[in-house]
C-alpha cells in the first residue's frame, strides 16, 4: 500500500479554471484553478479515476462494467428485469457519452499536470504523465478508432477539436512512451511520494509499468503493417527483460466508507453499511451489481473442463441444490456435490441466482472472505501474469527470440503467476457449503505454484487446451495462451480482455449473443461516437462516424468472424465445441 493520504479529488480536471486578474470579483477563492492546482494533486486525481476506470465503476467516472459482458465473463442475472444493450444490440451513441467524456477530462488534467513539470524541470513527472496519457489515448482508439489527439483534451481552447487517424494515434503513443521511459530514468519526480498512489514515486517501478504498457501498445498492432513502421521486433528486444516483476496496483488509502472502499468490493461485493456477518451477505448488503450480473456458462464451464482449482476463487457455488430440468444436469457441474454452474451468454430470462453460481468473493475479497480486509486491499491494475502470456505469444509467433520453448516457458510461468495472484483464496476456508476444498498447505508456502503445474500437466479430457505437451498446433497454443490471459484479467479489466478477444479472435468458442438484435452472429467490434459529439463536435463526428459496432473494425482489429449462438444448458460440449 502506497499511501494513505485520502486524496479523492477525481472530477477536477473539468473544474480547471484560469483567472486573469487575482482581484476578479467575480471568481471564488475556493475554487480549483490552474494556478493554485499543485502537479501532485491532479497526479492523484487522474491516478484515482484511471484505476477506478479499469476496475469497472468509479463514483466520478461512470461505469464500464457494460464490457464485461462484451468480453463474456459477465451477462445477466435471473434476479434483474431489466435488459441491457450491450447484451441485445440495441446500442446507440448517447450509450457511450461516459467513456469519452471521462477520458478527455482526465487528459485535459494530465496535460495540466505535463505543462507544470516542465515548468518545474521535473522530467520524471512529466515522464508519468506521458505514460498516464498513453493509456488514456490507447484506450481511447481501442473503443472508438479515430479521434481527436493532436487538438483533444484542450478544453476551451478548441471545443471542435479535428479527428486524428487510429493508426496515426497508435504511431504517436508508440514515440511518446519510448520518451516517457527516457524521462523517468534520466529525470527528476519531485516530492511525489505521498500523491502517486500507484508506485509511491519508486523510479524503478514507474519504469518497469512504463515498457510493460508500450508492451501493451506493440502487441496490440503486432498483426498490422504499423508494427514494423515502429520497430516492433527491436523495441520488444529492448524492454522484454524490463517489464513489470510484480502486479501494479492502486491504493489512495481505501477503506471501509462510503466512496473510500476497493472498487472491486463495491462493486462485486457489498455496501459499506455491511452488518459484519455472512447471513446477509446476499440481500440488504449485496452490491446492487452482484444482484444484476452472473459469471458465465461459457466462462464457468471452460474452467470447470480444465479442472482450473481457480474455480472456486473466482465464483461461489450455487446456492442450492435443487431440480432444475431445463439447466442442472451432473455433467454441468464441477464434480460430485460441487455446484458450479453459469449463465448462457446473452440469455433473455436466465435463472434465478439461488441457482447459478456468483461472483466470487475470494476474487474480490482479497482471498479471505473478510470485508474489512477486502475493502481496503490494494486495485490490481496490470497483473504481472499478464506481460509473461504478452511474451509467450510473442516468443511463439517470432517476434522474439526463444521459439517454442520460451513461449512455453512463458505460458507457464504466466499461468504459476496467476494462481499465486489468488493464493490466499486458494488456500482459505471458504465458509459456502459445497465449495470446492482449499488446495493443500498453507498460503505463502508454495503450494500455489504445485498446484498451477499439476493444472497444466493435465492430461485426461480436456488437458490439451492447458497442456503444451498436447498441443498440436501452434493455433491451439496461441489460443491456449490467450484465453488463460482472457482468465488473467477476470474482475481487473474488462475492456483489454474485449481488445484482446477482438485482436487475436480467441478464445474461438465465445458464442454471440442469444438476445442480439442486429442480425448478425458476430462479436460487437467497436463503440459508437458519443451523442454529446454529435451535438458540440458535429461536423468532425459527421465526418467520421461509424455506424456499424460489428463491421466497422478498429485498424488493429483484422477481422471478426462469425460465432454461433450459445449452446443450452443440456449439452455436455459448447455448441461450437473444443477441436483437438
Amino acid at each position: 500500500m502506497k499511501t494513505k493520504n485520502l486524496l479523492y479529488v477525481a472530477g477536477l480536471s473539468v473544474a480547471l479554471t484560469s483567472c486573469s486578474d487575482w482581484l476578479d470579483v467575480n471568481e471564488t477563492p475556493n475554487n480549483a484553478t490552474k494556478e493554485n492546482v499543485s502537479a501532485e494533486l491532479l497526479l492523484t486525481s487522474v491516478e484515482n479515476d484511471i484505476a477506478g476506470d479499469r476496475a469497472g465503476y468509479s463514483a466520478t467516472t461512470g461505469s464500464t462494467i457494460s464490457f464485461y459482458n462484451w468480453s463474456q465473463m459477465f451477462t445477466k442475472s435471473g434476479d434483474y428485469s431489466g435488459n441491457y444493450v450491450y447484451l441485445n444490440g440495441n446500442v446507440v451513441n448517447g450509450t457511450f457519452n461516459p467513456h469519452w467524456q471521462y477520458r478527455y477530462s482526465r487528459i485535459a488534467a494530465i496535460r495540466e499536470i505535463k505543462d507544470k513539470a516542465v515548468t518545474a524541470e521535473l522530467k520524471g513527472l512529466l515522464g508519468i504523465a506521458q505514460v498516464l496519457e498513453c493509456i488514456e489515448f490507447r484506450e481511447l482508439v481501442d473503443l472508438f478508432g479515430d479521434v481527436p489527439f493532436s487538438e483533444g483534451g484542450l478544453g476551451a481552447d478548441n471545443l471542435t477539436p479535428t479527428y486524428d487517424k487510429a493508426e496515426d494515434i497508435y504511431k504517436a503513443l508508440c514515440a511518446q512512451i519510448i520518451e516517457a521511459e527516457q524521462n523517468i530514468e534520466n529525470g527528476a519526480m519531485g516530492n511525489i511520494s505521498n500523491a502517486d498512489i500507484y508506485f509511491g514515486g519508486n523510479k524503478s517501478q514507474w519504469l518497469k509499468y512504463a515498457k510493460s504498457i508500450e508492451l501493451t501498445l506493440l502487441m496490440r498492432i503486432s498483426n498490422v503493417a504499423l508494427f514494423d513502421q515502429v520497430n516492433g521486433k527491436a523495441r520488444l528486444a529492448a524492454i522484454v527483460d524490463g517489464l513489470i516483476d510484480t502486479d501494479a496496483t492502486c491504493n489512495p488509502g481505501y477503506y471501509v466508507g462510503s466512496g473510500k472502499m476497493n472498487p472491486q468490493m463495491y462493486l462485486w461485493g457489498h455496501t459499506y453499511t455491511w452488518n459484519g456477518s455472512y447471513a446477509g451477505k446476499r440481500t440488504s448488503n449485496r452490491s446492487s451489481f452482484r444482484s444484476q450480473y452472473d459469471p458465465t456458462e461459457e466462462l464457468v464451464k471452460f474452467m470447470r473442463d480444465t479442472k482450473n482449482p481457480l474455480i472456486r476463487v473466482y465464483f461461489d457455488p450455487r446456492e442450492k441444490n435443487v431440480d432444475q430440468p431445463a439447466y442442472g444436469k451432473p455433467s454441468e457441474f464441477y464434480g460430485e456435490n460441487y455446484w458450479y454452474i453459469g449463465i448462457p451468454y446473452g440469455v433473455q430470462t436466465p435463472m434465478q441466482r439461488a441457482q447459478v453460481s456468483l461472483v466470487g468473493e475470494g476474487a474480490y475479497g482479497d482471498g479471505s472472505w473478510d470485508f474489512e480486509t477486502g475493502a481496503s486491499k490494494d486495485l490490481v491494475m496490470y497483473p504481472v501474469c499478464i506481460a509473461k502470456f504478452y511474451l509467450a505469444e510473442a516468443a511463439l509467433r517470432g517476434l522474439i527470440a526463444g521459439g517454442d520453448d520460451l513461449a512455453r516457458a512463458y505460458y507457464e510461468e504466466g499461468v504459476k503467476l496467476m494462481f499465486e495472484q489468488h493464493d490466499l483464496a486458494l488456500h482459505a476456508a471458504n465458509p459456502y457449503n459445497g465449495a470446492l476444498a482449499p488446495i493443500p498447505g498453507t498460503a505463502g508456502d508454495g503450494s500455489a505454484a504445485k498446484a498451477a503445474a499439476e493444472f497444466l500437466a493435465q492430461t485426461e479430457d480436456y488437458g490439451f487446451l492447458v497442456n503444451w505437451d498436447l498441443m498440436t498446433s501452434n493455433e491451439q497454443k496461441l489460443e491456449a495462451i490467450m484465453t488463460q490471459k482472457w482468465l488473467g484479467y477476470y474482475l481487473i479489466d474488462p475492456l483489454e480482455a474485449w481488445s484482446e478477444i477482438r485482436r487475436t479472435d480467441y478464445p474461438s468458442w465465445l458464442h454471440s449473443s442469444w438476445q442480439w438484435s442486429l442480425g448478425e452472429h458476430k462479436m460487437p467490434a467497436r463503440v459508437l461516437y458519443p451523442e454529446s459529439e454529435k451535438k458540440l463536435n458535429n461536423v468532425n463526428f459527421t465526418a467520421n462516424e461509424k455506424k456499424d459496432v460489428m463491421n466497422d473494425l478498429i485498424f488493429w482489429d483484422t477481422k471478426n468472424p462469425e460465432r454461433k449462438q450459445p449452446g443450452d444448458y443440456l449439452n455436455s460440449a459448447f455448441a461450437n465445441g473444443y477441436e483437438k
